[in-house]
């Protein structure tokens, strides 16, 4: 008979009930986080019946926390006992009625706490703040998970009713961190019974338990003491958990390349929510536009000037940072008329718009087939960032790896400056930032 796994207070409880399985979409898992991982992924795509294959046989407790920590809702899954390589399993998800209300509170709940020129440090720190002050810890499900409505142990409950265990604390916290672009995971923990977070700052992992926090941490009054962002050694005093199994989920779901594009949005000049910042799509040259007029440190100018330009084909978001390109001879269009705003941009136009923003003539300077090159003599990138080589197959990520490198580089006229360090003195980045995200 199939069994059932459910996260209830922190720990993993099993049970035997009768079940079918739906037809399962078929996957290949080499262990345990790559199957928590598709696990999660697929349910987010709302495919929730898979047929995991792998070379062994997976630790089921350790799928499970896999899983919940990058889909941190409560949920079960119904499995086939006794299988040996090939894991049957259908996901459960608990409450789901209440999803859509959970959802557009954490939404205004954002908007109240997170302003504009946080950094990822200072969005998570306002997020442990605010589940600790308005929270408070059921007792009562703590004692009796097991008779205890789904609620506590929720997001929503912590969100909505204002009153969770630490599950539904480190819930609400991991589903308010991934709103605010915050790398973070959930952690279960059933060795102590024990829910919480690690949050990832430009890779660097820290850790939260917003639990802890309300009870003892500095939203108590008078206190110094604090649960949110401390390193490992810390947590390690009195908290358990697979710390292998949970770096593994963090780096499944943040690359190198998000932390590259999480430093241009904390510096202010990288727009987007998600995961991923759509780092896998090919950039516009109206995209490349826009961050462009964003390296220049000119946006806020840009906006406000909404100046004109010739072109036809360009869209209305875009309209004012071409505008700014073109009546500053900084950006032509493809004819008369057309700027290409929706033609892919390649590593030399990228470059090319790069170089320029460092006081470089295209023409005078460098040649447009020579950009890379060129950029390579100056500095203003580096081999590594453009390993896809030629003009094809550019991608955002790309764009942000590049941007970085841009930002280190020295200006044509003044060597000894970098372009960031002109961000800083025109105002469009904050000293502080910079030195946060490794510019300074």
């Amino acid at each position: 008979m199939p069994a059932r796994l459910k996260a209830f207070f922190c720990g993993i409880l099993a049970a035997c009930m009768a079940a079918v399985f739906a037809s399962a979409k078929e996957v290949y898992a080499g262990d345990e986080a790559a199957a928590g991982l598709l696990i999660a992924e697929n349910a987010d795509a709302g495919i929730f019946s898979l047929t995991i294959k792998s070379g062994r046989r997976l630790d089921l407790d350790k799928v499970y926390i896999a899983a919940e920590s990058v889909y941190p809702h409560l949920f079960s899954l119904l499995y086939n006992p006794g299988y040996n390589t090939e894991l049957s399993l259908t996901l459960q998800t608990y409450e789901q009625d209440m999803e859509s209300e959970t959802v557009l509170e954490a939404k205004r709940v954002i908007g109240e706490i997170i302003t504009p020129g946080m950094t990822t440090a200072e969005r998570a720190e306002a997020i442990g703040r605010y589940i600790a002050d308005v929270c408070e810890y059921d007792e009562a499900a703590a004692k009796d998970a097991q008779n205890a409505p789904d609620e506590p142990f929720t997001a929503y409950g912590a969100l909505i009713d204002r009153k969770a265990v630490c599950s539904g604390y480190s819930r609400a916290y991991s589903i308010l961190c991934n709103m605010a672009n915050v790398p973070c995971v959930f952690i279960s923990s059933p060795s102590v019974n024990h829910a919480f977070n690690a949050v990832s700052i430009y890779g660097n992992i820290l850790y939260t338990d917003v639990t802890y926090e309300d009870a003892y941490g500095s939203a108590e009054e008078g206190s110094e003491e604090t649960y949110v962002l401390i390193p490992a050694e810390e947590m390690k005093k009195d908290h358990e958990w697979d710390d292998g199994l949970i770096r593994r989920m963090v780096s499944f779901m943040y690359s190198d390349s998000y932390y590259d594009a999480l430093k241009l949005y904390d510096l202010g000049l990288l727009k987007g929510n998600g995961s991923d910042f759509g780092l896998d799509r090919a950039m516009t040259r109206a995209e490349a536009a826009v961050m462009f007029v964003r390296l220049l440190g000119r946006e806020a100018e840009a906006l406000e000037a909404n100046a004109g330009h010739p072109f036809t084909d360009v869209p209305s978001w875009a309209d004012p940072y071409v505008g700014y390109l073109y009546q500053k001879g900084l950006a032509k269009g493809i004819s008369q008329t057309l700027f290409g705003a929706s033609s892919l941009t390649g590593f030399n136009d990228f470059l090319t718009f790069g170089l320029r923003s460092l006081g470089y003539a295209e023409g005078r300077d460098f040649l447009w087939s020579g950009a890379e090159a060129f950029a390579l003599k100056t500095g203003a990138a580096e081999k590594r960032e453009l390993s896809s080589g030629g003009n094809d197959k550019f991608l955002r990520s790309d764009a942000v790896k590049i941007s970085l490198s841009l930002l280190s580089a020295g200006l044509k006229d003044e060597p000894g400056t970098t372009l960031c360090d002109l961000l800083i003195e025109n105002g469009a980045v904050t000293e502080k930032t910079a030195e946060e995200v490794g510019l300074q």
